[in-house]
């Protein structure tokens, strides 16, 4: 499950949803506009949610899309926040998980 493999992605605190997207937190010190621009360069796209009433600089939203799209989001989150070890040990988890 794609909410599974994230969840597990460290410094950032998804919030349950019926809905088709996901809230998450970032911890300090990430932004939401750092890492929607930093995911749009890999032509990854979230929604910042600075601007959502009650909300601030510290929460996305993600979407679900086909499970290719979902496993490169997880493992451009894992390069980014802890390199190329959790990468390969969050790849081994994803496999696991829809497998």
């Amino acid at each position: 499950m794609f909410f599974a493999a994230l969840d597990n992605v460290p410094g950032i605190k998804l919030f349950p949803s019926t809905t088709s997207f996901f809230l998450g937190r970032l911890q300090d010190p990430m932004t939401a506009a750092d890492v929607c621009a930093r995911l749009a360069r890999e032509r990854i796209l979230l929604r910042n949610c600075a601007n959502f009433r009650g909300l601030s600089n510290r929460f996305i939203r993600i979407s679900l899309k086909s499970a290719q799209a979902n496993r490169m989001l997880v493992d451009k989150l894992f390069s980014w926040l802890h390199g190329p070890a959790a990468r390969r040990q969050d790849s081994a988890k994803m496999q696991r998980v829809q497998g």
